[in-house]
């Protein structure tokens, strides 16, 4: 008596030795009106043409089955069926070190909540979705530190982060913000105060301000800090 059954993705290099051969062409016939070899009409899937012989199994079109073929592909191709679990995936684990934004206590939480729902015969995934819905609140991760950014879906396979983009006046507003003010008794800020503030070399500061250089992010997030200014659009 069965239990169940498990559906799932075999490893490539199985579907590699299962297959009856390399596909590298859309081709069908050649001039002569035979099968190209690897290409979608390949005698080893199969024939369907009367008096050809499959070169798989050396049946003709009437008993073959036929075989399935391969395509290498150029570049990873996501399933559109799993786009919404990605983006999901994504919001959620760090871009830096791939753990899952939470913290102990979080995670602690969450375990218990799954294995409460595991003894009341409770659905366990409505824990793990609510753990992923916390998770991708993370502005940062609790391990490594590392900034976290919004991920969005451009249908139907297209994912980017979300960045502040750099003003293209971002020199100006520095040096602006370093200008004293009168009336609030700021006697300004200097490009070695600003260096010695933020850890970045003088030299480094000066070309920023004449828009030699275009800050790092992490310098850009120093420099806001240092002198409460925004240089995003």
């Amino acid at each position: 008596m069965l239990g169940g059954i498990d559906f799932g993705l075999m490893d490539p290099e199985t579907y590699r030795d299962m297959s009856a051969t390399k596909v590298i062409t859309a081709d069908t016939y050649d001039d002569d009106g035979y099968p190209i070899d690897m290409g979608l009409m390949d005698p080893r899937l199969g024939v369907i043409d009367p008096g050809l012989e499959c070169r798989t199994c050396g049946s003709h079109s009437g008993s073959c089955n036929g075989h399935f073929g391969h395509i290498e592909l150029a570049a990873p191709v996501i399933h559109v069926g799993f786009t919404k679990l990605i983006r999901r995936l994504l919001r959620s684990t760090c871009r830096e070190c791939g753990k899952l934004a939470l913290d102990e206590a979080q995670r602690d939480e969450f375990r218990d909540r799954y294995e409460r729902a595991k003894e009341l015969g409770d659905d366990e995934h409505d824990v793990l979705k609510a753990a992923v819905r916390q998770a991708r609140k993370a502005s940062t991760c609790p391990f490594c530190g590392e900034p976290q950014a919004d991920i969005k879906h451009e249908k139907p396979t297209t994912y980017y982060e979300v960045q502040d983009v750099l003003s293209g006046d971002y020199s100006e507003r520095i040096a602006a913000a370093m200008q004293p003010d009168e009336e609030e008794d700021d006697p300004g800020t200097s490009p070695q105060e600003l260096a010695d503030e933020t850890d970045i070399a003088v030299d480094r500061i000066n070309e920023i301000m004449a828009g030699e250089f275009r800050p790092r992010k992490e310098d850009r997030r120093a420099i806001e800090k240092a002198l409460d200014v925004d240089l995003t659009e």
